[in-house]
């Protein structure tokens, strides 16, 4: 179990990388257009509201108990995608941006007053959290075979300015494409302090079961779906995926930073409906179990632990509508 642990914390902390690369269409026009033309990963705008129910949670800092209590959290992100050149089959460059409107509700606080170590969060925490980034996808051929190339800058950061600068470097080997199947191993490479490991293998595969209406999609370690067409218009799927989160917290009392990072990985099981509404709008919804696995207070660009919040299994929900722009 400890050594599970410890791999799910390295893995969360470039999720958020490989969702990237899934969202900005690396696969370009190697991956199998049949299975994923009428639900692209691309998306000009995303809009989705997010709650979750209350649970337990325990705060510890070197391994002491600080502080007990109960949290649910609420969330509400925008995010937003932009081709700004592309030479089909050789070159992309996308830019793309984020907002992200979070809660944290704590309720039923029990903490250890004599120990003044760890800074007193309010009862409703409210966070902003921004972020742009200028991404280049380059289509190569290394002897003979083809490598796609994908470079990212990022810049985030909150209401109260900005605070880090993230650059990541992903390189995708496809092995295998036809109209049923496509797999392609990866790696990535990031720039970042709070990576505790900067390099790490990517697993691509996608593949229609038979001629029938079910079909693998797997973006590992990031999700692994089973996905059904309803029809022409709508989908439906069913599986799981890692949802690394950041936030920035700002202490504003003495003794301590002006700004502490905030980030979190949580393991969702769940089931998701999908719905084109026309040629640019749709809707979709998903929910089920989440099982946070930790949370880490840090300072910018580091990799320490300032303290560790641990959470109990909570249900969600996520409903959102989408525009993607006509092909």
């Amino acid at each position: 179990m400890k050594y599970t642990s410890k791999l799910l914390i390295i893995l969360s902390f470039y999720c958020s990388t490989i969702n990237c690369v899934k969202g900005q269409n690396t696969f370009g026009n190697v991956r199998s257009e049949s299975i994923f033309k009428d639900f692209p990963y691309t998306k000009f705008v995303d809009i989705a509201y997010s709650p979750s129910t209350s649970s337990d949670y325990r705060i510890k800092q070197e391994g002491s108990k600080i502080e007990t209590g109960k949290l649910h959290e609420e969330k509400m992100r925008i995010n937003f995608l932009v081709p700004v050149y592309k030479k089909p089959g050789k070159f992309e460059i996308l830019a793309g941006g984020s907002y992200k409107y979070q809660t944290y509700h704590f309720t039923e606080v029990e903490n250890d007053k004599t120990n003044p170590s760890f800074f007193n969060l309010n009862s409703k925490e409210e966070t902003h959290y921004f972020s742009g980034n200028l991404t280049g996808i380059y289509y190569a051929k290394i002897m003979n075979k083809l490598v796609v190339l994908n470079a990212n800058l990022l810049v985030d950061g909150s209401n109260q300015g900005y605070e880090r600068t993230i650059a990541s470097f992903t390189a995708t080997l496809p092995l295998y494409k036809s109209d049923k199947t496509y797999f392609a191993l990866g790696a990535y490479f990031t720039t970042s302090h709070s990576r505790l490991l900067p390099l790490m293998p990517t697993l691509i595969y996608q593949h229609k079961i038979k001629d029938g209406p079910w079909y693998i999609d797997a973006v590992l370690p990031k999700s692994l779906y089973l996905r059904r067409m309803i029809n022409e218009k709508s989908r439906f799927s069913a599986g799981f995926w890692l949802d690394p989160s950041a936030s920035f917290i700002y202490p504003d009392q003495k003794g301590f930073k002006q700004v502490y990072v905030f980030n979190k990985v949580e393991v969702k099981l769940d089931v998701k409906y999908e719905q084109n509404l026309n040629e640019n709008f749709g809707f979709q919804i998903q929910g089920g179990i989440s099982q946070p696995y930790k949370g880490v207070f840090r300072e910018t660009n580091s990799s320490r632990n300032f303290a560790d919040l641990y959470q109990d299994m909570n249900f969600y929900l996520n409903a959102g509508i989408f525009y993607k722009l006509k092909k």
